[in-house]
């Protein structure tokens, strides 16, 4: 598979945090804007952070079951993809680009 070219007109956001709170309230932001667009959502996080995005979707009008069904809003463990793509302790570009096409190709399929 080749990787993606720099003219791509994809695009990804990385959020990196110490507070819970804090980044549940923004993601929660960030989710709900992104589907209320119609857009599609990978989210690669704890359990704990799975389950309050959820809530707060919920909480906050989004009908996050449609998304979910319709293939745009993706919900990954975080350890276990990790797991996956590392490297002597590295991620490595070529698995996460291959693992992420992979993980999106399956959940297309019917």
């Amino acid at each position: 598979m080749p990787l993606p070219n720099a003219e791509s007109t994809r695009r990804h956001d990385v959020l990196f945090h110490s507070d819970g709170t804090w980044l549940l309230d923004n993601v929660t932001q960030f989710l709900g804007t992104a589907l209320n667009a119609r857009n599609s959502a990978v989210v690669l996080a704890t359990e704990a952070h799975r389950d309050g995005l959820l809530l707060r979707l919920h909480a906050h009008g989004i009908n996050i079951s449609a998304p979910i069904e319709k293939g745009r809003y993706f919900a990954l463990d975080a350890a276990e993809s990790l797991s996956a793509v590392m490297v002597n302790d590295t991620p490595d570009p070529v698995r996460v680009f291959e693992a992420s096409v992979v993980s999106l190709q399956q959940r297309q399929e019917p």
